[in-house]
């Protein structure tokens, strides 16, 4: 079937845009990065034309949650009609305006989806069909095991409700076979825009370990050599930071493995600077080290 016309609802609550992970690598970020604005709006219209293309195969429909908004409407309305302080009455004026606003956006769904009441009701009609083939195949194997033939009339119902139904489950099959191609591309466009995330904060661990690079300067490796507390803390921020990136691309996809964060960042230093840094990193696993190799700064051993 074609796609709804017009924009996506203002008011749609889509999953890529309020999912929680999306929120926090775009905080972590500062700035949306280059594409994803277009990318999420994409991924979005795709969501919304899933949503109004087949409404009757979700548990809840749109007319549903408007006709729920408006009851939280009125309930609202008749606990301020009958507050009875002025501090309570205030509140609920505040509580009836967000219920009003709900209620707004729910009809705005509805009128963006004229098509759902014609198709809940198909979906109903077929179900209708189907039970009435059922019983009738019933009343004819009634028949037919009393050793009777079915009445011309129960026959020609039957021949006729079977036809309905193969033509009920033929669109029914096309149908799915539509509503998957538009999830698939949903999906996809989800994906695509998510990429766009992972891509900015893998850019952004790159330029840790290039900012790591810049203050690993010949002083300052002479300074963790002999005294790491005293190394520039600016170091130790920007792995900081770079861990905090690789928690939010873990979150953006679970199933993906782990980041090393540590050999990432050393992947764009010298070998001085990599020992150095990764004194700094793991400073009791070098210290341990200094201690095997008998190094002056270890503690005497006791003869």
């Amino acid at each position: 079937m074609s796609a709804p016309s017009g924009s996506t609802p203002s008011s749609f609550y889509d999953e890529l845009g309020h999912s929680t992970p999306v929120q926090r690598a775009l905080e972590a970020l500062g700035d949306a990065p280059r594409g994803w604005i277009k990318a999420a709006s994409a991924a979005r219209a795709a969501e919304w034309k899933v949503r109004s293309s087949f409404p009757e195969v979700y548990v809840t429909t749109l007319a549903q949650a408007r006709d729920s908004a408006a009851d939280d409407v009125s309930a609202a309305q008749g606990r301020l009609a009958n507050a009875a302080s002025p501090r309570v009455r205030a509140e609920l004026e505040i509580f009836v305006a967000n219920c009003e606003q709900l209620l707004a956006a729910a009809q705005s769904l509805l009128d963006a989806c004229p098509q759902e009441a014609k198709r809940i009701a198909a979906h109903r009609e077929r179900d209708q069909h189907r039970r009435a083939l059922q019983l009738c195949r019933e009343e004819v194997n009634r028949h037919q095991a009393q050793g009777f033939q079915p009445p011309t009339e129960v026959w020609e119902r039957y021949i006729d409700l079977r036809e309905t139904v193969e033509a009920d489950e033929r669109q029914a099959a096309d149908d799915l076979v539509a509503r998957h191609a538009m999830e698939t591309e949903a999906h996809e466009l989800r994906a695509a825009a998510v990429t766009i995330l992972v891509g900015a904060l893998q850019d952004k661990i790159h330029d840790a370990g290039q900012a790591i690079k810049d203050l690993l300067t010949r002083r300052q490796l002479a300074i963790i050599t002999e005294y790491p507390s005293m190394a520039d803390p600016a170091i130790m921020r920007h792995r900081v930071n770079a861990q905090g990136f690789a928690k939010r691309i873990a979150d953006l996809i679970p199933a993906a493995p782990r980041l090393d964060v540590d050999a990432t960042l050393a992947m764009a230093l010298t070998a001085d600077q990599r020992r150095a840094f990764l004194t700094l990193a793991f400073p009791l696993a070098s210290k341990l080290g200094a201690i095997a190799k008998g190094h002056p700064s270890s503690p005497k051993q006791s003869t």
